[in-house]
């Protein structure tokens, strides 16, 4: 397993169903990023003040899709070392790259 997924009790009762738990070995390590190089943020609104709208009827719509592009432009410009950016599946991420 690896990302955030703890606590992971859950996760191991069903993904290692009927292997006895002195069995499995856990290895966890800390942050691979020091917390100064890290910046988590909440959005409402793109830099033309188009509203950040996902749900599922405006998502997809030119004028959410543009603003998305030219946030994550701006940003991308900003940030010297690359960024992270998370989206909500792979399809979504797909129809945002094209």
């Amino acid at each position: 397993l690896g990302g955030t997924l703890k606590p992971f009790d859950e996760f191991m009762d069903n993904l290692f169903e009927g292997i006895p738990k002195e069995d499995i070995e856990v290895f966890s390590c800390s942050h691979v990023m020091p917390k100064e190089n890290l910046l988590t943020l909440c959005v409402g609104k793109g830099p033309s003040n188009v509203p950040f709208k996902f749900n599922y009827q405006n998502r997809n719509t030119k004028p959410v899709m543009n603003e998305l592009g030219s946030f994550l432009a701006n940003i991308a410009q900003m940030v010297p070392d690359g960024m992270v950016v998370f989206f909500p599946s792979y399809r979504y991420l797909e129809t945002v790259l094209t």
